[in-house]
């Protein structure tokens, strides 16, 4: 689930081949289209649009794709962190990240760990469904809730580092950085206004460590809301496209044509409906 924006990232150039192997092909056909007056290009580009963004809103809802992708980016970027480790180590130390994650969100409880492992890494021996239903509730919130749990996360390592090892390493890095593991370094962000930083005791390395904790948490959010972002706008072309095409067969229109409009314009429609609706969706998270 990590790569799946790379994947589709590169089988947008496919896309962009298809729909231009479509244009030729329509251009040369000897068959009999209806016109593309411009009433009917508009149309087109307005129905696929709504459609595309209504499909990826009800699959993003019903399914939980946000959840499962951010669950999927957040484990892949922790793994990341983990420096001068093997790839196969990298994620599974990203995984186990990801349960520390979970522990200092309260999501999992201590009787469902396996601690230690062989490898010293904390793993999950039994979760029951309402523990599965509270993590992809965890993960399928908006980016900026969900690093703000992660900030919180990232406090109860800062204070515990012995108890979240893996999760301190991948947000703090080295564990000497605190000389006093019991030392509460808050990182909590200011009601939407940046971060504020508030150390328990005036020591430079607890100030280098929320510093550092803070910086990664900033490039989490911005690594996974870009990545989400860019998915989420090449999956609008894509259905926008496909649309077109349906449509083309449905109304023996002129296949390149209708495709062509669909895929742009009504994928730049679907983006603008999706803004505006997750402008309002923030506007009233905040009390509009």
């Amino acid at each position: 689930m990590g790569r799946l924006d790379v994947l589709f990232t590169e089988a947008t150039p496919v896309l962009l081949f298809l729909v231009a192997v479509s244009v030729a092909a329509a251009s040369t056909a000897d068959t009999a289209h209806i016109p593309m007056e411009p009433a009917y290009l508009v149309s087109l580009a307005a129905a696929s649009g709504f459609l595309s963004c209504a499909i990826l809103e009800a699959a993003k809802r019903l399914f939980r794709l946000r959840g499962w992708y951010q669950r999927g980016q957040v484990k892949e970027w922790l793994s990341s962190r983990m420096s001068g480790e093997s790839y196969p180590i990298q994620r599974h130390k990203g995984k186990a990240a990801v349960v520390e994650l979970l522990l200092a969100s309260g999501i999992i409880r201590d009787e469902a760990l396996e601690r230690p492992r062989e490898d010293g890494l904390p793993g999950v021996l039994k979760r029951t469904s309402r523990d599965i239903q509270d993590e992809m509730l965890l993960f399928d919130l908006p980016i900026e809730q969900l690093t703000a749990q992660v900030s919180e996360a990232v406090e109860a390592a800062m204070r515990a580092p012995e108890r979240y090892p893996v999760l301190y390493e991948a947000m703090v890095g080295a564990r000497h950085l605190l000389k006093s593991p019991g030392a509460a370094t808050s990182i909590e962000p200011r009601h939407r206004h940046g971060w504020s930083r508030q150390p328990a005791v005036e020591d430079d390395e607890q100030v280098e460590a929320a510093l550092r904790a803070r910086q990664n948490v900033d490039l989490l959010q911005i690594s996974v809301g870009r990545r989400w972002r860019r998915y989420i706008s090449g999956s609008a072309l894509a259905l926008s496209g496909t649309c077109g095409s349906i449509f083309s067969v449905a109304t023996s229109a002129n296949l390149g044509a209708t495709v062509l409009v669909s895929t742009f314009a009504g994928g730049f429609l679907s983006w603008v409906i999706r803004d505006v609706s997750a402008g309002l969706e923030r506007w009233r998270r905040l009390g509009g």
